[in-house]
């Protein structure tokens, strides 16, 4: 059984080898901003603590992952926001995307919304 590291969880091999390059060069677009990145994260479309664990997923880039967790419950993202097309219908996350597409660098802090629904 291999060994897991402790600390911050890694983005698999296999996610970057998807961009169909190798793993020390993956570039792709962010599912959700369609910014390139070097580093993806892997969303699960329905959350996993709401039976999602097998299901669809999509390969965001950090900052867009954190985000969406910060203004979502994970009840919202179940029954409301489970694919890219309905995220980017949403009008918290099309204004989000509007700031983040005039943005220069890879990655930004992000802050809990007051309200998460």
């Amino acid at each position: 059984m291999a060994k897991r590291s402790a600390g911050r969880r890694q983005t698999s091999p296999a996610i970057r080898a998807d961009a169909g390059e190798p793993a020390h060069r993956a570039s792709a677009a962010c599912a959700l901003c369609q910014r390139i990145v070097d580093r993806f994260t892997v969303h699960h479309l329905t959350p996993r603590a709401r039976g999602g664990n097998h299901g669809p997923k999509a390969r965001l880039c950090p900052t867009c992952h954190r985000q969406i967790h910060a203004m979502f419950s994970e009840t919202t993202l179940a029954a409301d926001l489970y694919s890219i097309a309905l995220l980017r219908a949403n009008p918290r996350v099309a204004a989000f995307l509007r700031w983040m597409r005039k943005q220069r660098g890879a990655t930004f802090p992000v802050r809990r919304a007051r309200e998460r629904q």
